[in-house]
């Protein structure tokens, strides 16, 4: 890619659920850009992980917390904000599976009456109220700048609507529904909001460890950082209510 879309200096960006999988590649891969990245994720230990490798640089700020708990969420937005000294971009990355509704759903597939409450209310809390919770506490310093970045993470249309795959499916399409809903809010204000997915099973921690997989034939998570830099570059300025696929992108395309 040309350095339009490789350089990030002085950019500040949040991604959620940045210590493991593709929150990490996606962390990893602005740090390298020459931007700020903010890890945001439960376990202080697995980000601490995560930094370690990056404190030389010092472009990288980490932040434990829960993306359902909104004062957490803040806390987060607050913390770039005072570290960077203004915030460019959100990437909600945080996310879970069904793993989170029955750990081996792969071999026993769960029916929709058959998923307990509690585990409905966890899963869409993740993955739909963090992120709303994450952009609305992060809009007003984009907007402020003038230019800014939402990139949330949702999945294949096919995994949406399977059967066997609520509430998780729903819980990417309600995303995905907001991603454009946003985008028309935030239409003229130079930011703009995205979709992006990787297009098929990532190996990572989203799948149980004893799912019958095999993981060589998974797409490896740094396969999403292209077309994430590509989203949180100026060669995206006019690029809005989208959705792109991480397993398509050609690399030896323009931009």
């Amino acid at each position: 890619m040309n350095s339009e879309v490789t350089d990030l200096s002085g950019r500040t960006v949040i991604v959620t659920g940045a210590a493991g999988g593709m929150g990490r590649a996606m962390a990893e891969a602005v740090v390298a850009a020459g931007g700020r990245a903010v890890g945001f994720d439960l376990s202080a230990e697995a980000l601490d992980a995560m930094a370690a490798p990056l404190a030389d640089t010092g472009r990288v700020l980490t932040v434990a917390g829960d993306v359902t708990r909104e004062d957490d969420c803040v806390r987060c937005v607050d913390a770039a904000v005072a570290w960077a000294g203004g915030l460019d971009a959100l990437v909600n990355n945080a996310g879970v599976g069904m793993a989170a509704i029955r750990a081996d759903n792969l071999e026993n597939p769960i029916r929709f009456w058959e998923v307990e409450q509690d585990r409905w209310d966890r899963l869409m809390a993740i993955n739909v109220r963090g992120p709303f919770m994450m952009a609305r506490a992060a809009a007003p310093h984009l907007t402020a700048r003038g230019w800014g970045r939402i990139v949330n993470v949702t999945t294949s249309f096919d995994t949406m609507l399977r059967g066997a795959y609520t509430p998780y499916g729903a819980s990417k399409a309600a995303l995905e529904a907001a991603t454009v809903s946003w985008s028309h809010d935030l239409a003229g204000s130079g930011v703009t909001v995205n979709a992006l997915l990787p297009g098929g099973a990532v190996d990572s921690a989203f799948f149980d460890a004893s799912a019958p997989l095999d993981r060589s034939t998974l797409i490896r998570p740094e396969r999403i950082v292209a077309p994430l830099l590509y989203l949180l570059s100026p060669a995206s300025d006019a690029v809005t209510g989208q959705r792109f696929v991480a397993r398509l992108w050609d690399d030896a395309l323009p931009a």
